[in-house]
């Protein structure tokens, strides 16, 4: 029981996307993901979220709460296209 407790509380006024880059801003060269034989650093994943935000933007002019439809493979980028959305 003790194991699976993981409730936390968390500030209600700062986004996901916010508390990650305060956790780069810590610690940019961690390992943030494993991925079969691929490992990406806070720093990069923020990089790669950060690329495909400004992507999503500029192409296709996404603002504040669309809504935007995920369909790819387990692989790394599941997460770097996570946080890209929520950034963008």
């Amino acid at each position: 029981m003790d194991w699976n407790e993981t409730e936390k509380s968390y500030p209600s006024d700062k986004t996901i996307h916010k508390l990650f880059e305060e956790q780069v801003a810590k610690i940019p060269n961690n390992i943030a993901v494993v991925y079969e034989d691929t490992k990406l650093t806070y720093r990069e994943l923020n990089q790669k979220a950060n690329q495909l935000a400004h992507h999503l933007r500029n192409t296709y002019k996404i603002k504040g709460d669309d809504l935007i439809a995920l369909c790819i493979d387990k692989s790394e980028y599941v997460l770097i296209a996570i946080l890209g959305i929520l950034k963008s």
